[in-house]
């Protein structure tokens, strides 16, 4: 479980030794790529001028953001829920893979934006002020899953599957 209340710094130097785009990722549920894809997407980005200093898929996610910016995310066949920090345009960019396999939890508080791979990562650091939706309870009561145009917190939303949104 992932929330954004650590040490960006310490946690991304791999990031920000690769990026020359000024870029830092959280990989909120692990970018996992399908048989041969990272690879592909490397070799299109080697044969772009980009260069790699490891094997990550990581790496790769980061040079293809710089590339083609939210534009890459239509180009991962994996499973991801995965955010972006661009520190030169202060802007952060959140995004889910297309099959919604990774869930990503977003709630705006004051000026800022908290985000996780787990729901109760968010109550965890909210606390008491988070209510749960009712119309959620009944439907999870009704069809035994929580269908995905519902939260089951109040004021905490999932990113829709194969979304990104920007926050600046």
């Amino acid at each position: 479980m992932m929330c954004a209340t650590f040490d960006l710094d310490a946690a991304l130097a791999l990031a920000e030794r690769h990026v020359t785009a000024g870029a830092d990722i959280v990989d909120i549920g692990g970018v996992k790529a399908g048989p041969g894809d990272e690879v592909d997407l490397r070799a299109e980005l080697e044969g772009l001028g980009r260069s790699f200093v490891t094997d990550s898929d990581t790496e790769v996610v980061l040079e293809a953001f710089a590339q083609w910016g939210p534009d890459a995310f239509d180009r991962f066949n994996g499973m991801f829920g995965l955010a972006i920090w661009d520190r030169h345009e202060e802007r952060l960019t959140l995004a889910r893979d297309h099959f919604g396999i990774k869930p990503l939890y977003v709630m705006r508080r004051g000026a800022g934006v908290l985000f996780a791979s787990e729901l109760k990562a968010i109550v965890t650091a909210v606390g008491p002020e988070l209510a749960v939706d009712p119309t959620a309870m009944v439907a999870s009561a009704l069809y035994y899953w929580l269908p995905e145009q519902f939260d089951a917190v109040q004021g905490v939303h999932r990113l829709p599957a194969g979304t990104w949104t920007e926050y600046r």
